[in-house]
């Protein structure tokens, strides 16, 4: 029921892994994939928010901005929908929730609903 949306919870899969890190570790593991082309990656071109999660068959990797990562973060933690959305948008300006939690939902990152 509509009046139940602020005490939602969202479970993540449990194959969800959240990595943060300075370093481009996305880059990183891209150049060390069989038949990537050699390339040189400086440590210092930034850091990454990472969604990690194998849903079905394959490995899935995304990387995410501020907002998307505090989200995903915060309902992996038990947050309640409402409270995971306040937390993305007051660390990223301009973050809309909705698109995000339906793709999550859509590609089973988030796999049950709860109260």
């Amino acid at each position: 029921p509509a009046g139940d949306h602020d005490r939602l919870r969202l479970r993540p899969h449990p194959s969800l892994a959240l990595l943060e890190s300075p370093y481009p570790l996305l880059a990183i593991w891209q150049s060390n994939q069989p038949g990537a082309a050699e390339r040189v990656i400086d440590l210092a071109e930034g850091g990454d928010r990472l969604l990690v999660c194998r849903p079905l068959l394959e490995v899935e990797i995304e990387r995410l901005g501020a907002g998307a990562y505090r989200m995903l973060r915060a309902l992996a933690d038990g947050a309640r929908v409402g409270a995971a959305c306040a937390l993305a948008i007051a660390d990223e300006s301009g973050f809309e929730p909705g698109p995000m939690l339906g793709r999550w939902l859509s590609r089973g990152v988030l796999v049950e609903a709860y109260l």
